[in-house]
């Protein structure tokens, strides 16, 4: 089968970035002149949003072939013509899927896209939209035949909840690694992720189905989805606290990339906690800024005072049993230190129930990267 069209409507997509540039990825920006708007090739991305949501469907489903409508500016608005605009090109592009990790809560451009999400359906496209970070109701959010999708914490790649009445959405939402513009890496979280996580599980379901057909897919979509109830049920994986203070482990090239190209409304990072030796008792971190000299920690315990939460990257240099051993100890330690603990490795809790038990009963969280 074809691959998978679909367009991201958003502030462009960064197509010089490392996890994008081999990707199909066609960029075009909408801009005005004298009152007309006018559609031209581009190949950059205003805010770093729509880089993000990018990256995430390419990591659901690698069959896309992708179109980027930016319309979104640094602060992410836009005039409601561009996204009209937006919009209506997308559906003469005959994409499959169009992915808006946007919306309004404006009632009085609630007809107009109604009208172009009905055109769309008509079509055979689906429309896969992000319900308002903040509000109740959002559009096209809340149309019955847009996938309107909320935030969840849900380890599972491909997992997702999903109710065919009204087409309501639950994906992982929660605080995660995404690609940025200028080929930076940031943790976000919100309803816009989970929406662009839903658009590559759908692109995947419809590529493995080879099919477009509206009935079958909901059908699909019905027989694949978790338990809303279960997933409710079981609080110690499904919801984590802000984090305000971290401590990063290991020393490696992705943590200090983390340090370097630190935004507001990241985490504070303490430091680095590493059990290897080092000469020196701080690192030095190339910034924009300057060089940044972070401290680390041989002690895990005097690392944690300040910090709410151990964050634990890639520790892919050491063997498969060194790395389980390690994770479980270090995890272990933390949640008895009373502290949260973000893992980057799968770290099921059907093989860890005891520290998982554990962290429950101290009133603390583990999350583990989605498997």
């Amino acid at each position: 089968m074809n691959k998978i069209k679909v367009a991201i409507i958003d502030s462009g997509i960064d197509m010089n970035h490392p996890c994008l540039s081999y990707r199909e990825v066609t960029g075009i920006k909408l801009i005005e002149e004298d009152g007309n708007i006018l559609f031209k090739n581009c190949i950059i991305d205003s805010h770093g949003h729509g880089t993000a949501v990018a990256g995430i469907i390419f990591e659901k489903c690698s069959e896309v072939d992708l179109l980027s409508i930016g319309i979104l500016d640094g602060d992410l608005k836009c005039k409601f013509t561009y996204l009209k605009a937006a919009l209506q090109f997308a559906i003469n592009a005959d994409v499959q899927i169009i992915n808006l990790s946007l919306g309004t809560v404006m009632e009085k451009y609630k007809e107009v896209l109604k009208s172009l999400c009905d055109e769309a359906e008509r079509k055979g496209i689906f429309i896969v939209a992000a319900v308002n970070n903040d509000t109740n109701s959002s559009y096209p959010a809340d149309f019955p035949n847009v996938f309107g999708v909320r935030s969840k914490y849900i380890i599972y790649k491909h997992g997702f909840v999903f109710n065919p009445n009204g087409l309501h959405v639950y994906a992982n939402g929660f605080q995660q690694k995404v690609c940025s513009k200028d080929g930076a890496h940031l943790y976000v979280s919100g309803n816009s992720f989970a929406a662009a996580h839903f658009t590559g599980i759908l692109a995947n379901i419809i590529y493995s189905m080879g099919c477009q057909k509206r009935d079958s897919i909901i059908e699909q979509l019905i027989k694949a989805r978790l338990d809303l109830t279960k997933l409710e049920n079981e609080e110690d994986y499904n919801h984590f606290p802000k984090i305000n203070k971290g401590l990063l482990f290991p020393i490696n090239e992705e943590n200090i990339e983390r340090i370097r190209l630190h935004q507001k409304g990241d985490p504070e990072i303490i430091g680095f906690y590493d059990y290897r030796t080092f000469y020196f008792d701080y690192y030095q971190v190339k910034t924009p800024d300057g060089n940044k000299e972070v401290r680390i920690y041989s002690s895990l315990e005097e690392g944690l005072e300040k910090a709410d939460t151990l964050l634990i990257g890639d520790v892919s240099f050491i063997s498969y049993q060194q790395k389980k051993d390690l994770l479980q100890n270090l995890i272990k330690k933390a949640i008895t230190l009373g502290k949260n603990v973000l893992v980057k490795d799968a770290f099921h809790p059907d093989e860890h129930k005891e520290l998982y038990e554990l962290a429950k009963k101290k009133g603390k969280f583990i999350k583990s990267k989605y498997i």
